[in-house]
């Protein structure tokens, strides 16, 4: 276990009352949206201040790319969508 995890949720509980942890799966930031019970398009998000996309990442101007749809193939796009 990350040494700052303890003092990090800690400080996730200042800000709000529900607090989520995700592993760190290396790879691309791949995103779908669901409209009632059909996926969209598949885009894939990079970040551009850290490997991970996180809050600045999505929230600050620049700080990352999104790139709709995303290149992959028809048979990832659709596992993609199943998935989602």
């Amino acid at each position: 276990m990350p040494k700052k995890l303890d003092s990090a949720i800690d400080e996730a509980y200042q800000h709000d009352d529900e607090v989520m942890i995700e592993k760190f799966i290396p790879g691309r930031e791949l995103t779908v949206g669901i409209l009632e019970d059909r996926a969209l398009a598949v885009g894939e998000i990079i970040p551009h201040r850290s490997e991970v996309f996180d809050y600045q990442s999505k929230y600050q101007e620049g700080g990352a790319t999104e790139i709709f749809p995303a290149k992959l193939t028809l048979a990832q796009t659709r596992t993609i969508q199943i998935l989602g």
